[in-house]
């Protein structure tokens, strides 16, 4: 459906456009309608008529610079996306042509003539709008007048039929009260709006904004006040006071584009402080109406061209440094980035006036030779600076950043063979610091410089020798394994294995140990190594009291050391484990079979002295058999020990009666009954004795033979009719018949 836009609405949008923009509509308001017309059935009116506009403007200026439809078109729909699509772009593009023939631009921006007409138009306008307005609030205000009188009329009527008089008596005073009510708030209100329109027609704008004002929504009296308030803001816009312009406009944000406009004046001060290069105060503004058409776009260049101002002071004061960083950190503006370069070129010669090679080289490859900046001799300048930076470093024996200096600029002159020179001085350097790692793979990255094939050798085998030090073996021997016959990197695989099997030693791994020094054979001393492990395993094995298997590692050893000692050792301390026991009998043998190794003999005498102590029993065999060695060995004091365990002894009592138990201490000459008891120990195990019985008393004798006695033996005989008549002492004694000796007595008297 076709889109008609009326007078007023395209004067409008023309009023928003800047003086640049108007310049492409020499019909001024019917090319502005006629150009809304045209477009809002392609573009749609969505974005308001302003913008179409705007777009047409940009547009024929295309169209005046001679392209043609399509490229019009794709111009407009890379500055307008939203609203330009690809399917209505070449349409759009040859309307706007079509509309350009029809009306050409008939000269420059400035013309004093030109401007002028247009402010005289604009005025037309304004009071147009004031003119349309009022018919409006006029047709208005008497419909509304017409729709009272009828409402009053068909109440009065009602209220007759009705209520007959009361009724009609009722609706003459809702009558009155209407009357009341339109003297009030319509006669009243109506004399004021006579009179602002009077005013108005007088010229007196302030007095007229004042009653039509006051009046609030009596008809069209906001309308007509914002009118009023619009003209005189739209006068002073065009006047160039901005500021008075804004203020009026803030005073009525909601009639029109007040608000818009009220931007529009901000918008208007910021260019002009901007041709006068205020940029501080401009940009504030801008920002105060980022959302504004391009203000946030002008905000930057603003800020940019003060950035530029000041960069440039810097440039002129000879602070090149702070220049170049002030001109490349800003956004860019005019030729701020070529100015950046320049500056930073200018700053790297001086640098290489004074010295500073490397740095020179970096700006002039980071900031000017990265930029494809137009100065034929930066590359050239910049590898000089490197080159000469990479030679001193070489000179002060810095290789590692001489190389990388060298490697910067490998096309210049011989830095590319230097490079790796420095490379291969710096893996000698590490070499002899012992960073062998970081040297072979120095060397390895030479591929074939010089002896660098050779130097991987040599750092692979010192690394291996520390490693042997560090007692790494198993790495250590792959890398001399790898190495093959260089040096001595086969003995030192066997070496490896030597220094391995010493740490099993030390670590008590006798049979790990011994393996592999077995393994290596005549190495060394490997076959002695071998026989140590043993017989450390060995001294090991007596330390843990492990004898019988101690001594037979030791035998197994045959003369190496003192090993054939050491199985007497073993079981001199087996013997002696065995004493600490209480195991004598055990132990006797084992010292007897030692012979005289150390003082055995004195220790199997002392393991039978011991046994005996707790074996004082003449019935032991083992106590009789150890008694007769030591006695003839005359061992302490065996001799009387043996005698006086072997002896024979015996009890010897007199009883008086059968049933006592106690022996009697005395004899009475009455008495008839006399009885005689005996017991007998001693003598070797096994051993026989002849007693002999001995008695007398007083008047009479009785003597008694007893064969065959052995330890333990008893004997009791009696008197019945005894005759102890007379005064004396009975006197009993028991001997061993062989010998004679006493074996024991008695004595009692007899009262």
């Amino acid at each position: 459906m076709a889109i008609r836009v009326n007078e007023l609405e395209a004067a409008a949008a023309f009023e928003q456009l800047d003086s640049p923009q108007q310049r492409y509509f020499p019909g001024e308001e019917a090319q502005a309608r006629e150009v809304l017309n045209a477009l809002s059935p392609l573009l749609g009116p969505s974005a308001g008529y302003p913008r179409l506009l705007e777009l047409y403007a940009a547009g024929a200026a295309l169209a005046a610079a001679g392209m043609d439809s399509a490229a019009i078109g794709g111009a407009l729909r890379a500055q307008a996306p939203d609203l330009v699509s690809a399917e209505a772009a070449f349409d759009a593009g040859e309307r706007i042509r079509e509309l350009y023939e029809r009306y050409p631009c008939p000269g420059g921006p400035g013309d004093a003539d030109e401007e002028a007409a247009r402010r005289k138009k604009r005025q037309h306008q304004v009071e147009l709008r004031e003119q349309i307005a009022r018919e409006a609030a006029q047709e208005r205000a008497e419909e509304q007048r017409q729709a009272q009188k009828e409402d009053r009329a068909r109440a009065f009527r009602a209220g007759m039929r009705k209520g007959g008089r009361i009724a009609a008596f009722l609706a003459l005073g809702a009558v009155l009260a209407a009357a009341v009510y339109l003297v009030i708030w319509q006669v009243i209100p109506g004399a004021r709006y006579k009179k602002a329109e009077a005013l108005l027609a007088d010229g007196d704008r302030q007095g007229a904004y004042e009653l039509f004002a006051g009046l609030g929504s009596f008809r069209d009296s906001a309308e007509r006040s914002g009118a009023i308030r619009y003209a005189e803001a739209s006068e002073a816009l065009a006047a160039g006071d901005f500021d008075r312009a804004r203020e009026l406009f803030g005073t009525i944000p909601q009639y029109g584009d007040s608000a818009a406009m009220a931007h529009e004046c901000v918008y208007r001060k910021a260019l002009g402080l901007m041709e006068s290069e205020d940029w501080d105060e401009a940009a504030e503004l801008l920002d105060s109406v980022a959302a504004y058409r391009d203000s946030e776009a002008l905000s930057r260049r603003c800020r940019g061209e003060k950035a530029y101002a000041k960069a440039a002071a810097l440039r002129e004061q000879g602070r090149l440094l702070d220049a170049a960083r002030a001109f490349e950190s800003m956004e860019p503006c005019r030729d701020s980035e070529e100015r950046a370069a320049e500056c930073y070129y200018l700053y790297a010669r001086e640098l290489l006036s004074a010295g500073d090679l490397h740095r020179a080289y970096e700006l002039l490859t980071e900031k000017v030779v990265s930029r494809g900046a137009p100065y034929e001799d930066a590359g050239a300048l910049a590898a000089d600076a490197e080159y000469r930076y990479g030679q001193a470093l070489f000179a002060e024996g810095r290789y590692s950043q001489a190389a990388q200096a060298f490697a910067n600029t490998p096309d210049y002159e011989d830095a590319a063979v230097m490079a790796q020179e420095s490379l291969y001085q710096q893996g000698l350097v590490l070499l002899d610091s012992g960073d062998w790692a970081e040297a072979e793979r120095l060397f390895l990255g030479l591929d074939g410089y010089r002896d660098s094939a050779a130097q991987v050798q040599e750092a692979r085998y010192r690394s291996a020798l520390a490693l042997l030090a560090d007692k790494k073996y198993d790495q250590a021997m792959e890398i001399f394994t790898g190495l093959g016959s260089y040096k001595d990197s086969k003995t030192q695989v066997s070496e490896c294995r030597y220094q391995y099997a010493a740490d099993l030693l030390a670590a008590k791994k006798y049979d790990q140990a011994a393996e592999v020094f077995a393994e290596l054979g005549s190495y060394k001393d490997s076959k002695t190594q071998a026989s140590e492990c043993r017989y450390q395993y060995a001294a090991d094995l007596l330390a843990a009291k492990k004898y019988d298997q101690a001594a037979e590692v030791f035998a197994g050893l045959g003369s190496y050391k003192d090993s054939k000692t050491q199985v007497s050792e073993c079981r001199y301390r087996y013997a002696a484990d065995l004493v600490s026991e209480g195991k004598y009998t055990e132990a006797v043998p084992v010292f007897k079979a030692l012979g005289k190794y150390g003082d055995s003999a004195e220790q199997w005498k002392s393991a039978m002295y011991r046994y005996v102590q707790g074996h004082k029993n003449n019935q032991d065999l083992t106590t009789f058999e150890y008694m007769k060695e030591l006695k003839k060995a005359k061992y302490k004091d065996c001799v009387e020990l043996y005698d006086d365990l072997y002896a024979w002894r015996a009890t010897l009592g007199l009883y008086n009666a059968a049933a006592d138990t106690s022996p009697a201490t005395a004899l009475s000459r009455r008495q008839t009954y006399l009885e005689i008891r005996w017991s007998i120990t001693g003598g070797t195990p096994g051993e026989h004795i002849n007693l002999k019985m001995y008695a007398s008393w007083p008047g009479w004798y009785s003597s008694t033979v007893f064969k065959d006695i052995v330890t333990g033996d008893y004997y009791s005989g009696y008197w019945d009719d005894i005759d102890l008549s007379g005064k004396g002492t009975f006197t009993a004694t028991l001997y061993n018949a062989s010998t004679g000796a006493i074996i024991a007595r008695v004595k009692l008297p007899i009262s």
